[in-house]
């Protein structure tokens, strides 16, 4: 990759915090890059949920932020209901954010994009050191700083962290809950001769190895059910979802008869 990279990966799994470091060079975009990915799961369920949760105004987000990544587009415009749902997601999320611990207090508006498809779990943050651009939730700004180098490359550099985002390492699975912190970078002198095609691919690649060096863990793909039995055999239903690793949400009787619903979360790989 040639990219001087500094990057700070750091985990919290079951109250265990681990902190690991890797550095490289790299003279085609000449970056130094803090990747910090964490996994408390409180904010990760916290984003994951509201972002979810507001799909569609994060993706009319993205056009307005898709429209501020060329200096000669005009925004998109955000009508005042839009508007209105994005800024409470904003408070929201700002919320998560900050309550997951100082290092994450004002996160929020930091925000560079979220991703796979601009909508997911997954955040990029920007916290490069005079490169002011406006954070995902500034709707009313109409382009980049044309003054910094990075500005050419931003696209290219949001694409690529959107590629990763789809494509994890593992096999090609969609991340989740993964926070990338991009806390220096500087532009070579030839940096702006680099093709868009040239700077998503490095991107890419970046966020790829720094994803390398944390563990990683497959998410099972689990879907909601219910399951009608007697009342004779309900104990036995309880019985085989525990051991088939589903999450039993809840059991109500149907008035007027014997039978017996029970809500629960199952793998689907269990269900076959």
């Amino acid at each position: 990759l040639n990219t001087d990279n500094s990057t700070e990966i750091s985990s919290n799994i079951s109250g265990d915090t681990t902190k690991n470091s890797i550095n490289g060079y790299d003279p085609l975009l000449n970056t130094d890059n803090s990747t910090e990915i964490n996994d408390s799961e409180r904010v990760a369920t916290d984003l994951t949920r509201l972002t979810g949760r507001d799909s569609f105004n994060m993706n009319e987000l993205n056009l307005q932020s898709s429209s501020e990544s060329s200096v000669k587009s005009s925004p998109q415009t955000v009508d005042q209901e839009t508007k209105s749902a994005l800024s409470a997601l904003h408070i929201d999320i700002q919320e998560a954010f900050d309550n997951a611990g100082e290092e994450w207090v004002g996160t929020a508006d930091q925000m560079w994009s979220v991703g796979p498809q601009y909508c997911g779990p997954n955040v990029l943050v920007n916290r490069i050191p005079g490169y002011d651009r406006p954070s995902l939730w500034q709707t009313d700004v109409d382009h980049l700083p044309v003054h910094s180098a990075i500005s050419t490359m931003d696209h290219g550099f949001v694409s690529g962290f959107q590629l990763c985002c789809s494509a994890g390492t593992l096999c090609k699975e969609p991340l989740m809950n993964v926070c990338f912190v991009v806390e220096d970078w500087q532009p070579s002198s030839d940096a702006a001769t680099l093709s868009p095609g040239k700077v998503i691919t490095v991107s890419k690649e970046l966020f790829l190895s720094a994803l390398e060096e944390q563990p990683r863990r497959m998410m099972v793909a689990t879907y909601s059910c219910v399951v009608s039995v007697t009342t004779q055999v309900v104990g036995w239903v309880y019985s085989v979802l525990s051991k088939r690793h589903g999450r039993i949400l809840g059991g109500d009787i149907t008035e007027g008869s014997t039978s017996w619903n029970v809500t629960a979360y199952l793998p689907i790989v269990e269900s076959m």
